[in-house]
């Protein structure tokens, strides 16, 4: 049976401003991966450019853990 995290509008917004700021960030970078891949002829798709851009940023990965802040948003279990 599959399981999901149910998230509310109240927990989105308690996110605040450094979440939106780091998310940000994340797609900015992420961004800038795929242009550098696509120029070399390689591409990944969404969740593994965002799984390689998320681990090669280790501090941010310990401030912002994805496995606690992933509970914002319905994911699949």
């Amino acid at each position: 049976m599959e399981k999901f995290i149910v998230i509310t509008k109240q927990d989105i917004q308690r996110l605040g401003k450094e979440m939106t700021q780091f998310i940000r960030l994340l797609y900015e970078l992420t961004k800038i991966v795929r242009e550098n891949l696509a120029k070399e002829g390689k591409y990944l798709d969404d969740a593994m450019l965002f799984e390689l851009v998320y681990n090669s940023l280790p501090i941010f990965a310990k401030e912002f853990p994805i496995e606690k802040k992933a509970r914002k948003f319905l994911i699949k279990i």
